[in-house]
């Protein structure tokens, strides 16, 4: 097997997923399908957040371990600031939890720390979920209580979190989404437009006519005796998209 191209960090977690695929199919021959699913589903769930943390520390400058630490400028006041010292940190993801020790600067002039790794895995300060995790929680906590919730996120992601922390993140995305929400109405109201980075154009315009003719109602009762029937204005519509000189699907 030629692994040489591969970094250390990504072989030993591939070699361990498949020994436990391994171990499992030499210990579970002639079971179900459903036994080799949870069994293979285990195996990934071990070596996930390992395999995470090896393609983050590799494709993140400043989380090589080898590389030597080089200044940066700092994000408030611009000014170059040296190393101050290697830290580390714990991040829940939808891998599981993973771990990183990244370099730490400090600037002299206006007193501000910072990470350029955490700032290029768009992490912001005290942050301990994963932003794609964080919207599993809120999604799963607007359709359920919360102690369902957290059962469904470890039966079906095999993450693990408590319901309180869940509620947390449920609520806090609730109300930024309902921020969000308000702001698109308050443009609508004003501008007749939609916000233009939270919808695609359709193409083409948008053809829509209207027209009325005259129709005589009735003019004959249910029994069959005649009636002077009525003359009235019928409301005629039509909407269909306006593509290359076509009417697209008209209604």
């Amino acid at each position: 097997m030629l692994t040489d191209d591969l970094p250390t960090e990504i072989v030993q977690a591939l070699l361990q997923l498949g020994r436990q695929l391994l171990k499992h199919a030499r210990a579970q021959r002639d079971r179900s399908l459903a036994e080799h699913e949870d069994g293979v589903l285990a195996a990934w769930r071990a070596v996930a957040p390992a395999l995470l943390e090896a393609v983050v520390q590799l494709a993140t400058t400043g989380l090589d371990t080898h590389a030597r630490p080089i200044a940066a400028r700092c994000p408030g006041c611009q000014q170059r600031g040296g190393v101050q010292s290697r830290r580390g940190r714990q991040l829940q993801t939808r891998l599981g939890p993973i771990g990183m020790q990244r370099w730490w600067h400090h600037c002299w002039v206006c007193g501000r720390g910072w990470s350029p790794p955490d700032q290029a895995l768009g992490l912001a300060a005290y942050q301990q979920t994963s932003t794609g995790l964080e919207w599993w929680l809120a999604a799963l906590g607007a359709v359920t209580t919360f102690r369902e919730a957290t059962r469904l996120l470890g039966d079906l992601a095999g993450v693990q979190v408590g319901s309180e922390t869940l509620r947390t993140h449920a609520e806090r995305l609730g109300i930024q989404l309902e921020a969000q929400q308000r702001r698109a109405m308050a443009q609508v109201e004003e501008a007749h437009e939609p916000p233009a980075d939270e919808y695609v154009p359709a193409p083409g315009a948008l053809e829509v006519e209207t027209d009325g003719v005259m129709l005589r109602y009735r003019d004959r009762d249910l029994d069959g005796a005649p009636v002077e029937g009525d003359w009235h204005e019928v409301k005629l519509g039509l909407i269909g998209g306006w593509q290359h000189g076509h009417l697209r699907q008209p209604s």
